[in-house]
């Protein structure tokens, strides 16, 4: 179930980059009304909004470190393609690169010899 939630966060993230830059996109004026008349907003709210509900429950068997280091490049990598196929950025040889380096860290941090938790005192 954590795998699951922890593909779920990062595929929340990537749809709410995509959403954000729609909404951005497609909002004509920079004020309340404008934000909250335009529904890509909205789609953004509800994606932050479940990734936030979704992501403890991936951190419930997954430590911090790692979840974090996984959904971190994942996200970014997920936001490099959705930006060039969506909206034609481009994906430079410095994208690449860094997320190439981000890959190598985490192989490094998966690599690593654990350690269990330490044992709480009270």
């Amino acid at each position: 179930l954590s795998r699951a939630c922890l593909a779920l966060s990062v595929g929340l993230l990537v749809l709410s980059a995509y959403l954000g830059e729609r909404a951005a996109l497609t909002t004509e004026q920079v004020s309340v009304s404008g934000v909250l008349g335009n529904p890509w907003y909205g789609a953004v709210l509800f994606c932050l909004g479940t990734h936030a509900l979704v992501w403890p429950l991936a951190l419930r068997t997954i430590p911090l470190s790692i979840a974090y280091a996984i959904a971190n490049p994942l996200s970014l990598l997920g936001i490099l393609v959705v930006a060039n196929r969506a909206f034609g950025e481009p994906i430079t040889g410095w994208n690449a690169a860094g997320v190439a380096l981000m890959a190598a860290g985490l192989w490094f941090l998966l690599s690593a010899p654990r350690r269990p938790p330490a044992e709480e005192t009270t």
